[in-house]
């Protein structure tokens, strides 16, 4: 089986990087599954004209700048509206909902490349009133019968191990 570099995210300086394993020094290996999930929830996929923004000062729609020069035909664009919902909401139901929709549109590339025959995604509130988050949980169905399961917290800035 092919191993490719793992993608960790680093609360401290909020940005993704390869992981490493702390004691050898060496880089951690996946499947790639994990690190393809973590690129197409959180790469900020370009807003349409008619989306709020979370800044209303801004006119920034972001996206990836590969979006722009793919040979792929229009339509086929990476990333997700993650983050045009946890920048500027608190946890309620309907912005729970418009996650939870994100990140499934955003995976469903997989199941059109046959890398999954399902996805399924869920918002969820964890934690008391006042001092609560929003954590998001990915399952992707695998062809050979495997389920992986993955799960983000509200300020997606780490998975929980």
């Amino acid at each position: 089986m092919a191993v490719d570099l793992k993608l960790k995210y680093n609360s401290d300086i909020k940005q993704g990087d390869l992981g490493t394993t702390a004691a050898a020094g060496d880089f951690d290996g996946e499947d790639g599954l994990e690190s393809a999930v973590f690129i197409s929830l959180f790469t900020d996929k370009r807003a349409r004209d008619d989306q709020e923004l979370p800044d209303p000062q801004s006119d920034d729609r972001r996206g990836y700048y590969g979006d722009q020069i793919s040979p792929v035909e229009t339509g086929d664009e990476e990333g997700s509206w993650i983050w045009l919902y946890w920048e500027r909401a608190k946890t309620t139901e309907g912005v729970m909902e418009l996650i939870r929709q994100a990140a499934e549109e955003s995976l469903q590339w997989m199941i059109k490349d046959k890398v999954a025959v399902k996805i399924e995604c869920e918002a969820e509130r964890i934690g008391v009133p006042g001092n609560d988050w929003l954590q998001l949980i990915v399952r992707v169905y695998k062809r050979d019968g495997d389920v992986e399961t993955f799960a983000f917290d509200n300020r997606w800035v780490a998975q929980f191990e």
